[in-house]
This record gives structure tokens, C-alpha cells and sequence, in this order.
């Protein structure tokens, strides 16, 4: 009888020891895949927060060329191209023959720049100080003063994802109402300059 009785706890101590390594083998399989989702999430997030956060500047950038902004990035920009926009005609040079405007001297110096980039003239970059959720984003572009055409570039990163968005902005100074017009938006590699 004694040998009856070691035999069954041995046995169903084999029993506990399985049910252990199977119970351990599920929980390391629930933590792995547990932990490759949250790292999944994560990196959506990051993603669509990056996102978010360049399609906001670029939309901000548009708003603020359209009217409908604060217009505080319109005016550091502007200040930048202001010697590459298409000047409007002075209505002083356009009464006056030409004889008499080659004999006058200019009332202003111009200081534009001769040599024109083929890929138009490139904006300096514009970093924002942003909250610490929405990520970090610059602003780079290029005027393209014989399309009249401004293109802004945003690159917003959070975490380890990155997003480009572009925006297509044309100048019109014939129209006092709405000097600048949106073409449109990309998402995608950075523009340097070129036709829609």
C-alpha cells in the first residue's frame, strides 16, 4: 500500500508541474503579444499625431495668407520674399514717356537678386515651439517668382515617425480681396520648387 500511495503523488505532482509550464508559457505569450500591441499603438499615435501637427502649420500657413488668419507667419514670411515678389507698376512711371523716366534717377535702389536658383528662391527654416504632445515641426519653401508661386514645406515629428505636408499657395496682385490663393495641399516628399 505504501508504494500505491507514492505512486499517485508523484503523479499528480508531474500533473502540477505541467499545468505550471503551460499556465507559465500562456502568460509569457499574453505579455508578448500584449506588449507588441501597446508598441503597435504607440507607433500610431506618433504617427497621426505627427500628422495632425503638419497638416495644422500648413493649414495655419494658409489661413494666415488668406486672410482668415492671425497673419504673424504671413508677415515673417513676407519679409523674407518681399525682394522677389513681382512688383505692381508705379503709377508715376507709367504716365511719364520714356524718354523723360531714363533721365530720372531711380527714387529707390533695387535689391533684388539677379541670379535666380532653378528651383526658385529658398524660404530660411522656421522652427515652432509647440507642445510637448503635438511633437516638433519646421517650415522650410521656395518662392518661385515667375509662377508667383510660394510653396511651404511642414515636417512634424513625434517620436519616431515623421510627416511631410506642403502646401501651394499663388500670388496675385491684381486682386486687392484676396492677394494670395490656395492651390492646394500634399502630402508626402518635401517639394523644391517646380510646377503643380
Amino acid at each position: 500500500m505504501a508504494g500505491q500511495k507514492n505512486g499517485k503523488e508523484g503523479y499528480v505532482l508531474g500533473w502540477v508541474v505541467i499545468m505550471v509550464l503551460v499556465l507559465m508559457i500562456l502568460v509569457t505569450a499574453i505579455l508578448f503579444a500584449s506588449t507588441a500591441y501597446y508598441r503597435q499603438s504607440f507607433r500610431e499615435y506618433n504617427d497621426r499625431q505627427a500628422y495632425l501637427t503638419a497638416r495644422s502649420i500648413v493649414q495655419t500657413a494658409a489661413a494666415d495668407f488668406t486672410g482668415s488668419g492671425s497673419g504673424e507667419l504671413r508677415d515673417v514670411l513676407l519679409d523674407e520674399i518681399s525682394v522677389y515678389l513681382k512688383d505692381e507698376p508705379d503709377s508715376e512711371s507709367q504716365a511719364a514717356p520714356p524718354d523723360e523716366v531714363a533721365d530720372k534717377p531711380a527714387d529707390k535702389p533695387t535689391d533684388k537678386p539677379t541670379d535666380k536658383p532653378d528651383t526658385g528662391y529658398p524660404i530660411s527654416k522656421i522652427k515652432f515651439q509647440l507642445d510637448s504632445t503635438m511633437g516638433s515641426c519646421t517650415m522650410t519653401g521656395y518662392y518661385m517668382p515667375d509662377e508667383d508661386l510660394l510653396i511651404l514645406t511642414a515636417e512634424a515629428k513625434k517620436g519616431g515617425s515623421t510627416e511631410i505636408m506642403t502646401v501651394y499657395l499663388q500670388h496675385s496682385p491684381e486682386s486687392e480681396e484676396e492677394p494670395w490663393a490656395v492651390l492646394g495641399y500634399e502630402r508626402g516628399e518635401t517639394q523644391k520648387g517646380g510646377k503643380l
